[in-house]
């Protein structure tokens, strides 16, 4: 009887020191998530997808950053736990 009727989306714990993304209205239909076609038509917008918002992501590390660390590992890779024979 006490259960709570929350319809909001879930909430996910991230890993200590790092945040989700951060939030901009959406340009395209400045937040509402419709776009108005005339005066009597209206549709869904298809860049936030009727959300009124978009997600901006903080994109770390850098590509460059991650293909030095493959190559580093895989230049000091021993031949004996790497399973080649």
């Amino acid at each position: 009887m006490g259960e709570s009727t929350h319809a909001g989306p879930p909430h996910v714990d991230l890993p200590s020191g790092q945040r989700g993304p951060e939030v901009q209205r959406c340009p395209r239909c400045g937040g509402s998530g419709v776009l108005r076609l005339s005066d009597q038509k209206f549709r869904t917008c298809l860049d936030c997808l009727g959300q009124g918002r978009l997600p901006r992501f903080n994109i770390e590390p850098s590509l460059e950053q991650i293909l030095r660390r493959q190559e580093a590992t895989a230049l000091s890779a021993d031949p004996l736990t790497s399973g080649a024979r």
